[in-house]
């Protein structure tokens, strides 16, 4: 009888515990299969001068200085939503181009980061939900002879954050030529969240279960 007892207990904690999900591995394709040209509806995140925006949705500004680059940026859920017409599925371009004589610039990792606390706060908490992380910096090709390149990262999954949550975007990239230099967003479409029972039902679940267990017992006359 304890041993079922404890059995039931074990059962009843194991469903109220919410798996840990790893980082999505972000996949690179360049060229990417969609070469698209920066416009309102591909707002950039990083980029130069020449980027163009919706209105309110601002951006990492890129100066023109040639090197490295290390940097975050961040957006509530709601404005990158918003940005890319309701979409919470999306896609990152690299849009560069490298000045004449100079090596292809590196895409050494970018990442986005997701947080439900304040942002502005002492000790925000951060989760890696989406990460491109190479052992060896990613040589961004060129695809035509202006030697521009176009890759994109795919694919980013906001669907399941409200729209008050934060996510930042991380940057490092180096050997920039101070070319073109837009890194911008292209909505994929949207998918319904997974509907995950609360923890006050999964305990109303697990109460249930073993109370029939012992109704099950007495009758049986143990």
């Amino acid at each position: 009888m304890r041993l079922s007892l404890s059995f039931c207990a074990l059962a009843l904690a194991a469903l109220m515990v919410v798996p840990l999900q790893a980082a999505t591995v972000l996949t690179l394709e360049q060229p990417s299969n969609e070469q698209i040209t920066q416009t309102k509806q591909f707002p950039c995140i990083f980029g130069d001068p020449s980027c163009h925006q919706p209105s309110g949705f601002d951006y990492f500004l890129l100066d023109d200085e040639p090197g490295l680059y290390d940097v975050y940026w961040e957006y509530t859920v709601g404005e990158i939503v918003n940005a890319l017409n309701g979409d919470n599925l999306f896609a990152v371009h690299f849009r560069m181009n490298t000045a004449t004589g100079q090596p292809p610039e590196l895409l050494e990792r970018f990442s986005m980061e997701w947080t439900d606390d304040d942002p502005a706060g002492p000790n925000p908490h951060w989760k890696l939900v989406a990460d491109y992380n190479p052992s060896t910096p990613t040589e961004m090709l060129s695809f035509n002879a202006a030697q521009t390149s176009d890759s994109r990262l795919m694919i980013f999954d906001v669907s399941e954050f409200q729209l008050t949550d934060t996510v930042r975007f991380y940057l490092r990239m180096s050997r920039l030529s101070g070319g073109l230099e837009q890194v911008y967003l292209q909505g994929l479409g949207s998918i319904d969240p997974d509907i995950v029972p609360e923890p006050s039902s999964l305990i109303l679940l697990g109460t249930a279960l073993v109370g029939v267990y012992l109704l099950r017992r007495k009758r049986a006359g143990f």
